[in-house]
């Protein structure tokens, strides 16, 4: 069972190494074969020199002379040891290039997976994941060119001049005991897969917590919860420091069990080459032959069973990216037809849908915006509010009932397209540690400057901008860190007024800006919004009073839907809503 598993691994490994490398890898791993096939036949005929030259001891009748015989020797000593360098060189060389379009390969799959896939996982965990699976394609590759490839080109040309000067006990001898080797090491690998495992694991799960410490590091503090963080840390390295233990004790005894065979296997050729040179049937130069053979074959024997261990681990480590790279991304079926919305109508038809099966977060929802009108959503938090959005953007698809962009379904609107036509401000606003022109032109990125210029003043940045030193080359930090939450949130509104989309999305998108300067920037964007489609998410009713409609959501479930006019004299939620928030507004300003 372990074999059929490994087996699909390789198949799947290959796959992707095929797909995913370039045609210098190939020449690079070419290059790396044919320095290995030469330096294993240097390796088998250097020893023939000194066989000569020690058998010239006692016979006059020499093939060369003594000096050229030594010369040969040590060159071909020499030769081995400059193509062993020469081959490193280019094994790093090829590892390296492949490594590269793997990290590319695998970071484009992670971008282009859904979204549900990322909720569900600590993002240190992910990179973890791309580190150790890199790490483990790095030494399989190496162990590939520095271990098995030499061997077996070794142990086939050493076999071919030991059968040629009849040899034939010291062939079966040599295979024996790569024989024994295998079978010790195939017990002792089969033990330590799990325990690697084991390990593996342990050590994402430490550094997903150290990850997700120091990110949310200024919550923590809030809270005073460094002990718990500590505590929750020091949990992970003591399950990380127990299987290490394990598998250390299992590598140990590995190696109490090769030291064994070594011995057992270096006393049988030496002892039946010296009864062999004492009944005359081997001359001693022979004697040196073998044993300089059975010498130059225990090492990379050895280093062989040390690689099978290695690469058995290093699957541990890539079997996890295999089965990250096996989630299947956001991908459209094949014949999608090209979509390019005129009039950016948007309707939500009967919309169910629900994060877990037992705890629905939408039921039925419908309603309509025409061209150019403007949609406000409220309601109480956890009203599903902020779903409709990734629907819209297809980070999720419902259950059932379906949304039309122009009377189009959206699932059959390439996502590429669906999301070109969309601009979203959402409530969590995400900026990354670059510059401020970076983070404003993110969605159009051959955007000039007057055009960041325009979209800033239009959000109210401009102004700060101008301020700083830096202007728009100010770097923002980690997450938008060296910015007020105000200032996160004018970027993230610059960013959507660059793109000038068919239907505009603020999900809670001026929460935390002062009355004015919402005030303003609603303005402004109403005008930049004339001629599109927008819905606004809010908490804050005052957000949404000049909507052409406003559909109030509870539990997942529209309950009313009007004019601000409209829905205030029903007397019902919204009232209810708008007097509850008017009322706090009064007693704070009091």
């Amino acid at each position: 069972m372990q074999g059929t598993h490994m087996r699909e691994r390789v198949k799947q490994f290959s796959a992707l190494l095929m797909g995913a490398t370039d045609r210098r890898f190939w020449l690079l791993t070419a290059v790396c074969v044919l320095l290995t096939l030469t330096g294993a036949l240097i390796g088998a005929l250097t020893p023939l020199s000194l066989k000569y030259l020690v058998d010239g001891f006692h016979d006059t009748h020499l093939p060369l002379s003594p000096f050229l015989l030594t010369a040969l020797w040590v060159t071909g000593l020499w030769m081995s040891r400059v193509l062993v360098a020469i081959r490193t060189y280019f094994i790093t060389v090829a590892e390296q290039a492949a490594s590269k379009s793997l990290s590319q390969h695998a970071f484009d799959h992670v971008l282009r997976l859904p979204i549900r896939f990322h909720v569900e996982r600590h993002t240190g965990a992910i990179g973890e994941t791309m580190n150790r699976g890199l790490a483990g394609f790095q030494v399989i590759y190496q162990q590939l060119f520095a271990s098995f490839a030499p061997l077996a080109f070794d142990l086939v040309a050493m076999c071919l001049v030991l059968g040629h000067l009849n040899q034939p006990v010291y062939v079966a001898y040599f295979l024996g005991s790569l024989v024994l080797y295998a079978v010790a090491y195939s017990v002792s690998t089969a033990q330590q897969v799990q325990v690697n495992r084991d390990f593996n694991a342990a050590v994402i799960e430490s550094n997903a917590t150290l990850t997700d410490g120091v990110m949310n590091g200024e919550a923590i503090k809030y809270f005073g919860a460094e002990r718990v963080f500590s505590q929750r840390y020091e949990r992970a390295l003591g399950r990380r420091l127990n299987s290490w233990m394990a598998f250390i004790r299992s590598h140990t005894l590995n190696e109490l069990i090769t030291a064994t065979v070594f011995g057992a296997f270096v006393a049988a050729t030496t002892l039946y080459a010296a009864r062999q040179v004492q009944s005359g049937h081997m001359s001693v130069g022979e004697f040196v032959l073998v044993q300089s053979y059975a010498l130059q074959l225990v090492r990379p024997i050895e280093g062989v069973g040390l690689a099978i261990q290695s690469v058995f681990n290093a699957f541990t480590g890539l079997e996890r990216l295999l089965a990250m790279l096996a989630h299947v991304p956001e991908t459209l079926s094949p014949g999608f037809k090209p979509f390019r919305s005129k009039a950016c109508e948007l309707e939500f038809r009967n919309i169910s849908f629900s994060y877990q099966a037992d705890r629905p977060t939408l039921r039925e929802v419908s309603f309509r915006v025409s061209s150019g009108k403007t949609l406000g959503i409220v309601g109480t938090s956890g009203s599903g509010k902020s779903s409709l959005v990734r629907l819209l953007a297809r980070f999720y698809e419902p259950e059932c009932g379906v949304i039309l962009l122009d009377g189009v379904p959206i699932s059959t609107i390439p996502l590429a397209e669906l999301r070109s036509s969309i601009a979203i401000v959402p409530q969590d606003t995400v900026l990354f540690d670059d510059t401020i022109e970076f983070n404003v032109g993110l969605g159009v990125p051959d955007s000039t400057r007057a055009e960041i210029e325009q979209a800033t003043r239009l959000a109210q940045l401009h102004e700060m901008v101008a301020r700083l030193p830096q202007g728009f080359e100010t770097p923002v930090g980690e997450r938008g860190a060296r910015l007020s939450g105000g200032e996160r949130q004018r970027v993230a509104l610059a960013r959507a007024a660059m793109r000038r989309p068919c239907i505009f999305v603020f999900d809670e998108a001026t929460s935390s800006l002062d009355s004015r300067t919402e005030k303003e920037i609603l303005n402004n964007l109403r005008t930049l919004a004339r001629r599109s489609t927008t819905l606004i998410i809010a908490h804050r009713l005052s957000t949404v009073v000049h909507a052409d409609e406003i559909v109030v959501l509870e539990h997942g479930v529209v309950i009313e839907r009007g004019t601000h006019a409209e829905l205030l004299a029903k007397q019902g939620k919204y009232q209810e809503l708008w007097f509850a928030q008017n009322t706090q507004v009064t007693a704070a300003s009091a």
